[in-house]
């Protein structure tokens, strides 16, 4: 059933957002009121068990399989979250793919067309429709990388894709700025739990977490958390900024 305009939390729209980081976010948005619209690349399955643990939670989700690197699919998401729901109101640019540890001669033409298909050419369209559909007031977060601040070799396919969606962010801060619209990024460190550390040995995350002064990595819930913060009331004069979320280990 559809929810009236004037009734129920704000509409988010989420890339990405049934499997890891993205499922975290979807469940802290759903705990804070939020009706969520979550897509996915393909895995059903996935899908199905996030729909179900927002709905566990009291929440509301439509999902819906789409290709970010597509124009129609990506304004296929919007239209059905305002068919559903009646608008979208904030927008959370997660999807994204990764290749790392990959010295540059080793990197394959079609490797890095397919990552700057969905990381950039993916944030780009995303960020384009969510100008087009939000309303004034509207919020925009995009999940960045620290490999955009602090390059890492091996990084370097994975790092220019990335950096594009950290100059979007930039750009539409002054963009949509007039439209009382924000745009922010959340750049999480590595995680324990998601990513490519989820599998990692544990010596690894170890030496991972001696490296911020917290003693420890961080999670995808505090990356969510940081979402929820900048979605929130309290953030509405957080614009064009970028919130590292990794426990001061770059400091």
């Amino acid at each position: 059933m559809s929810t009236s305009l004037n009734q129920g939390g704000p509409v988010t729209l989420v890339t990405g957002g049934t499997r890891g980081v993205g499922r975290a976010i979807a469940e802290r948005l759903a705990r804070a009121g939020h009706r969520l619209m979550l897509n996915y690349a393909g895995n059903a399955a996935a899908a199905d068990a996030a729909r179900t643990a927002v709905e566990a939670l009291g929440g509301e989700a439509l999902t819906l399989a789409g290709d970010v690197a597509s124009a129609t699919d990506v304004e296929a998401l919007f239209q059905a979250a305002q068919a559903r729901f009646g608008r979208v109101d904030h927008v959370v640019v997660n999807a994204g793919i990764e290749l790392i540890d990959t010295p540059i001669v080793d990197i394959k033409p079609e490797a890095f067309d397919r990552l700057l298909a969905v990381n950039a050419r993916g944030a780009f369209l995303t960020m384009q429709a969510a100008a087009r559909h939000l309303p004034d007031g509207g919020r925009i977060v995009q999940i960045g990388s620290t490999t955009t601040l602090f390059p890492h070799a091996g990084f370097t396919a994975y790092a220019a894709s990335k950096a594009v969606g950290r100059m979007l962010v930039d750009v539409l801060a002054k963009e949509l700025g007039p439209r009382g619209i924000t745009v922010n990024s959340v750049i999480p460190g590595p995680l324990s739990d998601a990513g490519v550390l989820l599998d990692a040995p544990l010596d690894a995350k170890q030496w991972m977490a001696s490296l911020s002064p917290l003693a420890r990595m961080g999670t995808s819930h505090d990356a969510a958390g940081a979402v929820a913060f900048l979605l929130s009331p309290e953030a509405g004069f957080v614009s064009g900024h970028h919130l590292v979320v990794n426990g001061a280990a770059t400091i």
